[in-house]
């Protein structure tokens, strides 16, 4: 698993812890999923991977989830701080990448420190 994939799906349990059973229901309402696959997912992060297996987001979209979030009928406002936590990692990731100090200073060691 590349570090980006691991750093989202770190992302995604964080998210998910902070969401109860009544959250889970209105994303799956919000998600528009079917019968079959509401009964699948009993929890957040259960509905987090169906979203992400349906290519609906990605380690480099979260438009779709954000919209959830904020959305006033879902309400959850208050999460904010970890999706802009995840973005800025992100953005570090991209510049240690991109500037080829991956090996010297892993992306790792950011997930750690602000996850």
């Amino acid at each position: 698993m590349s570090e980006r994939n691991e750093l989202f799906r770190k992302f995604l349990l964080k998210l998910s812890n902070q969401l109860g059973k009544v959250d889970v229901k209105r994303l799956k309402f919000l998600a528009g999923f079917g019968d079959r696959v509401a009964e699948q997912c009993e929890e957040a992060l259960d509905v987090f991977e169906e979203l992400r297996r349906s290519g609906k987001i990605a380690s480099d979209n979260l438009t779709y989830l954000k919209e959830f979030l904020f959305d006033e009928e879902f309400g959850r406002r208050d999460l904010i701080d970890i999706v802009g936590s995840y973005l800025h990692i992100c953005s570090y990731f991209v510049f240690f990448v991109s500037n080829k100090w991956a090996k010297r200073f892993p992306c790792g060691q950011l997930i750690g420190i602000i996850l």
